[in-house]
């Protein structure tokens, strides 16, 4: 039974792989290490497009299909050659088309589409599986890592969470769409959702609607800002003495300094980079390859000046990505380098989590007085079930135009998970509490200083558990939904596989060639 190939190149990747969907799909293959007979077979069958793609008749296929037509010319041109002339030097003859080929599919960024088999496929999340990588290598483990004689103190915890939050919230803003100021302004409302780990929702093109992705994008990239307000009044509350006092300094300095400045800076800031790169770039001032990385310099210059001015600094670096964007979608020529950010987002991403499960408090559980292991396992089982859902789903008929049915308002109220930013948060306010709670040791003040220094003591103990059940649960929980959906429908389709397996041996029984029917038959 043969199967009529959708595209000119699909021949080629059916053949090297496997039809996708059966048994043999991306196993490996006998005929990779070659044989006399084989050899033949690919001479027969593959000769006529080897020359053709030679001499550069196929080179339309590296444009075709997302990097699946790059990925058949280079076969033609690397592999092929290789059995059609087995030990003589016309094998290497195409080795630098191959490459060429090769290098263009890169700079469209169209590798990773083959490294995210975990992503796509199991819609894992890189952040479970650099925590356990943490864990296990952790003090709480094996034991080959112990962070505690680094003495790094909440310093560089603090500035590796700052950095890793804002290079997602400024990739989040600037992907944005026109339409969405509504989204964002509803996601400042709603809780918060770290960035680093929705990347799982937001970098799979089957995970969900577009329309439910740039929600979760919009949410990710504000809440992490706007969870500031509610930091520092819980703060200042704790630190000043009255209640004019709290006013002043929450709506000078929080609301109308670090939240409301850092939104016009970084939104000026965004569209004046913006233009400067245009002007630049259209009188040839500026090479290519510094436009490709702009934006990154960008995101660094945001960071460091919202730090120096005491700003909100993912407030800014999300309004600086919005204002660089400003007119909807980039051209291509300005956006973010794919490369480039996909490897540092990767990077930091992979370092962050893998820190993160190094430093867990595991002993704060049994050696702060009123913290216990049940205690800490019901809190995280309560905030993950009551953080996000019941609100959604009450507010659903409020949100219609983008939360059209009460599943995506499940969906959307499940997955809100806690990460990079949540650290960062209990480590600032754990320096900003911590003169108050000096001094309240110091002089015996009232029972705020005690209050301040009971907060120093639980925050980052009870972040920290909390941010692991969400990297467990909300990394894990699309992982086990495809797989759950996967064995299901293979269920079903077995009985069918079945038959159509049975009928496409016995056609390939009657062929002649050999062992390679199946591949004859494909061609």
């Amino acid at each position: 039974m043969r199967r009529t190939m959708s595209t000119p190149y699909e021949k080629i990747l059916t053949f090297w792989f496997g039809r996708k969907g059966s048994r043999d799909y991306l196993q490996q293959k006998s005929f990779w290490y070659g044989s006399p007979s084989y050899d033949a077979y690919v001479r027969k069958n593959l000769a006529a497009d080897y020359e053709a793609a030679k001499a550069g008749a196929r080179d339309a296929w590296k444009d075709e299909g997302q990097g699946e037509g790059a990925l058949a010319l280079i076969l033609l041109l690397d592999q092929v050659p290789r059995n059609i002339f087995r030990d003589k030097p016309q094998a290497y003859a195409t080795d630098n088309q191959a490459v060429a080929v090769a290098r263009y599919a890169v700079d469209q960024g169209w590798d990773k589409m083959l490294s995210r088999f975990l992503k796509e496929t199991l819609l894992l999340a890189e952040p479970p599986l650099a925590t356990l990588v943490g864990i296990l290598t952790g003090p709480a483990a094996l034991g080959f890592v112990e962070p505690q004689p680094w003495k790094l103190g909440d310093h560089v915890t603090k500035e590796l969470a700052r950095l890793t939050t804002s290079m997602q919230v400024f990739i989040v803003g600037i992907g944005l769409p026109d339409g969405y100021p509504t989204a964002l302004v509803i996601s400042a409302c709603l809780t918060p959702t770290d960035p680093v780990l929705v990347a799982t929702i937001l970098e799979d093109p089957k995970a969900t609607s577009d329309r439910i992705k740039y929600l979760l994008a919009a949410e990710s990239g504000v809440n992490d800002g706007a969870s500031f307000p509610f930091l520092y009044l819980g703060i200042f509350i704790l630190r000043e003495h009255s209640v004019g006092a709290v006013l002043r300094e929450y709506l000078t300095v929080t609301i109308a300094y670090q939240c409301i400045t850092s939104v016009v800076v970084g939104v000026a800031l965004g569209y004046g980079a913006n233009r400067l790169l245009r002007y630049s770039h259209e009188r040839g001032r500026i090479t290519e390859n510094f436009v490709a990385l702009f934006p990154l310099a960008l995101i660094f210059f945001s960071l460091g000046f919202s730090s120096t001015m005491g700003m909100d600094d993912f407030l800014l670096v999300f309004s600086a990505g919005i204002g660089y964007a400003y007119h909807g979608r980039l051209e291509h020529a300005y956006q973010v380098n794919p490369v480039a950010t996909s490897f540092i987002s990767f990077s930091l991403s992979i370092a962050t989590f893998i820190y993160f499960g190094l430093m867990i408090p595991w002993a704060a559980v049994t050696d702060t007085p009123k913290l216990s292991l049940l205690k800490m396992g019901i809190f995280v089982l309560l905030v993950l079930l009551l953080r996000r859902i019941p609100f959604v789903l009450a507010l659903k008929s409020l949100m219609n135009q983008d939360i059209k049915t009460y599943k995506e308002a499940l969906f959307c109220g499940h997955f809100g998970p806690m990460g990079v930013g949540a650290l960062f948060l209990s480590i600032e306010a754990r320096d900003s509490l911590n003169t108050s709670c000096s001094r309240a040791r110091e002089h015996s003040s009232s029972h705020w200083g005690e209050y301040a220094c009971e907060t120093v003591e639980l925050v980052w103990p009870i972040v920290c558990f909390t941010v692991l059940g969400s990297v467990v649960v909300h990394g894990l929980s699309m992982s086990i939904a495809k797989l759950t959906r996967t064995l299901v429908r293979t269920k079903k389709q077995q009985g069918k596989s079945s038959c159509v397996s049975n009928a496409a041996n016995t056609q390939s029984e009657s062929m002649d060639g050999g062992i390679y029917h199946d591949e004859e038959s494909l061609l």
